[in-house]
């Protein structure tokens, strides 16, 4: 320490031997204090480049959440009736070919219910399109709650719907086709003069893996 404290005055006497003039030396105690300084700058602009980054890494996170959240709803609004709130025909396309290539390598049975509204046209043509709309509104309700969990119930279009039964075999069908029928006969649709009443008429199709891709 002493060596340390006399180290300027050492460096005055070696620059005077050479006609050098460097003016005041800081003393080891300045020395440690600006060292000391420069350190506390130091972690505090480290400290401000690290919360720096750190809004940036969650604001980053939070977008990367926003998009994830935009592209699920732009997928599902992709996929679905805006008038029903079924499945469209699109994600019935891509339904279909999934669990028939399932049926197909699993050996099982599937079965389509294809559900047409009777005298559709008479609802738009009589109380307008309005009703109409209100018609197939109820109806996708009613086949909403009308499958089981994994079956599906999507709009074709106009006023056509498709039951998807994977795993059902015609009596199968059948069964939840007359449920359904029985449902949506008892349903009443708001008109403007009162209640109305829909009926419609069922198709059924049934195929039996392996092979049934060929013979859909």
């Amino acid at each position: 320490s002493r060596i340390l404290d006399e180290v300027p005055a050492l460096v005055r006497d070696g620059a005077s031997a050479f006609d050098r003039e460097l003016g005041e030396q800081i003393d080891l105690d300045a020395l440690v204090a600006d060292a000391n300084a420069s350190l506390v700058e130091m972690n505090q602009q480290y400290e401000e480049i690290i919360r720096t980054l750190e809004a940036v890494i969650a604001e980053k996170e939070a977008l990367a959440h926003e998009l994830e959240e935009a592209n699920a709803q732009l997928s599902m609004l992709a996929s679905t009736d805006a008038l029903t709130g079924l499945p469209n025909k699109r994600a019935l396309t891509q339904a279909l070919a999934r669990d028939l290539a399932r049926t197909d390598r699993q050996a099982e049975t599937l079965s389509l219910v294809v559900v047409d509204v009777d005298h559709f046209k008479k609802f738009n043509d009589t109380w307008g399109h309005s009703t109409g709309d209100e018609v197939l509104r109820v109806v996708g309700q009613v086949l909403k709650t009308g499958v089981r969990t994994g079956d599906m119930a999507a709009r074709y279009g106009g006023e056509e719907f498709v039951f998807i039964l994977p795993n059902t075999d015609a009596d199968g069908a059948h069964v939840v086709a007359d449920r359904v029928r029985r449902k949506l006969a008892g349903t009443a649709v708001a008109g403007p003069k009162g209640p109305l009443f829909v009926t419609a008429s069922f198709g059924i199709a049934t195929v039996s893996g392996p092979g049934c891709k060929v013979a859909a």
